[in-house]
């Protein structure tokens, strides 16, 4: 009876990124739709060594440090190795220290390259079969790393990239055989993906206050990248959305890797309305239901804008950074070249196309048959290796008892790392109620503050109303007193007045009154 195959897939699923979280889910998916009895593990350079949330508690085994014996050793009692996706193939090992928040020399200890170009070598090659599963190529290659992948390839079983682009850097390398232009697989992220756990993730942003609590909003997204940039985004996004009208902004990280978080912050700071920002640590499903339930997409991230195509959502490619070379392998492929922006000048009219609705749409379908196609290579291989390996003969019962051996170890890692995983899980949760607390309890407490700062200013205003009150009662007091005494004055010399004009002196000099006041008039 044949053995159930055994599948690994090799790759950096372990970095806090998220479109490196998608390419294990989706393998492991369309591998066990092919073969049900398949067992499909996956393997980092440090696996579940270095946890991250976007990983959602899955398990991914350490690829270590890089030796001829430890290749030999991962890839005993395996039917297939898939190496892949994403842009692995390269010899920039010490870009993994900044991903890993370790030294430059641990990196280059680690050497994952060689795991991703080299694989297990060309003995184990003869009996566990090697594919290359949609990788990219960021660079040409030159010299002796051209001459690494020439001779790696020669026994490959199968060979994919995920773009025109990466192909003809190994045909210009020198690589002389088939090579497969496959579309990334997130493109089928909505078979990992469901429409509840959408619906629940989306409940979820929008209780705690991450997601707009009505509309579609614009989602935008960067890296570090773009830093250089953010004042030409900030401007551009300011006039689109004053043409659209009132459509709210969700600022996006993908992950912590590239410095997603840097870029929004720098937004955040230039932009002149309220955002919407995401958890510190989404889930993968956190931010496809980010996108998907958006308006469109204007990011540098290409799983996000792959994401976004495959639910038919208007793209602005954010190709500003330069050096992004699988942006542009996606836009042609896709057939959406109208979407990348290359430069300034071009942000504003793309946000314009993806607010109003325009560029939608392509060839998903065309696209998925194309994965589905080499999903069948890659069953097809891991099923002929597995006949092959279950002949019956001592070789294959040894290695099928490595193999038990190996298995139950694995499974106690797992067990130990899920329920650290639980562990930190639960911690994370208890922080997250104590820091709402603290936040709340810091609002009462300002407002509490703000009020008692408000009723000590009343005190002191009453005080001075009361004070010019008393000040205006004196001088009040005072005029009535002068006003009193004025007028008591007035009556006595009134009083004399009347005296005087009815004395019989006044009378008898009244002739000569009289005659004074005509001398007068005659004088003047």
């Amino acid at each position: 009876m044949p053995s159930a195959p055994r599948l690994a897939i090799w790759g950096t699923f372990d970095v806090d990124n998220f479109g490196d979280h998608l390419f294990p889910r989706i393998f492991e998916h369309e591998m066990k739709r092919r073969l049900p009895s398949a067992e499909v593990h996956a393997f980092s350079p440090l696996g579940h060594l270095h946890p991250v949330p976007l990983a959602g508690g899955r398990v991914v085994e350490p690829l270590g440090a890089w030796s001829p014996e430890r290749a030999a050793e991962l890839a005993r009692g395996y039917d297939l190795i898939a190496i892949g996706g994403g842009e692995i193939i390269h010899t920039l090992d010490d870009a993994y220290a900044s991903y890993y928040g370790t030294s430059i020399g641990e990196a280059r200890r680690l050497r994952p390259s060689a795991f991703f170009i080299d694989g297990p070598g060309p003995a184990l090659e003869e009996r566990c079969p090697v594919a290359w599963h949609s990788v990219g190529l960021p660079f040409d290659l030159e010299g002796e790393i051209a001459e690494r992948v020439r001779s790696a390839l020669e026994r490959r079983a199968y060979v994919s990239v995920r773009d025109e682009i990466s192909r003809e850097r190994l045909v210009r390398a020198g690589v002389d055989r088939e090579i497969a232009v496959v579309p990334d697989s997130a493109l089928l992220v909505d078979r990992v993906v469901s429409e509840q756990q959408l619906e629940r993730r989306l409940a979820y942003l929008r209780g705690i206050g991450s997601y707009p609590p009505s509309g579609r909003p614009l989602v935008v997204q960067g890296s570090r990248q773009l830093l250089p940039r953010v004042d030409d985004v900030a401007r551009a996004l300011t006039a689109a959305l004053e043409e659209a009208g009132e459509v709210p902004i969700l600022l996006l990280e993908t992950g912590a890797c590239h410095g997603d978080g840097e870029f929004a912050d720098a937004l955040e700071a230039v932009l002149p309305r309220r955002v919407h920002r995401m958890p510190e640590s989404p889930t993968v499903e956190d931010v496809v239901a980010a996108i998907v339930q958006s308006r469109g997409f204007a990011g540098l991230s290409l799983h996000g804008s792959l994401v976004a195509f495959a639910r038919g959502l208007p793209t602005a490619i954010l190709g500003l950074a330069g050096g992004y070379s699988k942006l542009a392998g996606f836009a042609a492929l896709a057939g959406r070249e109208d979407a990348l922006v290359r430069s300034p000048d071009e942000l504003l009219p793309a946000l314009r196309r993806v607010l109003a609705g325009d560029g939608a749409g392509g060839d998903v379908a065309g696209l998925s048959r194309r994965i589905d196609a080499h999903f069948d290579v890659l069953a097809e291989l891991a099923e002929r290796s597995a006949a092959q390996r279950s002949d019956g003969t001592g070789a294959d019962v040894a290695s099928r008892g490595e193999a038990m051996l190996g298995r139950a170890f694995e499974g106690r890692g797992r067990r130990l790392v899920q329920q650290r995983l639980r562990l930190a899980d639960e911690i994370e949760a208890l922080e997250r109620t104590l820091r709402e607390r603290e936040e709340r309890l810091a609002e009462v407490e300002a407002h509490a503050a703000a009020r008692a700062e408000d009723a000590a200013l009343a005190t002191r205003r009453l005080a001075e109303v009361e004070n010019a009150w008393s000040v205006a009662t004196r001088r009040l007091a005072e005029v009535e007193a002068w006003a009193a005494a004025t007028a008591e004055e007035h009556g006595r010399t009134k009083e004399e007045l009347n005296r005087l004009q009815t004395s019989r002196l006044f009378r008898y000099t009244a002739p000569l009154r009289a005659a004074y006041a005509g001398a007068r008039r005659l004088v003047s």
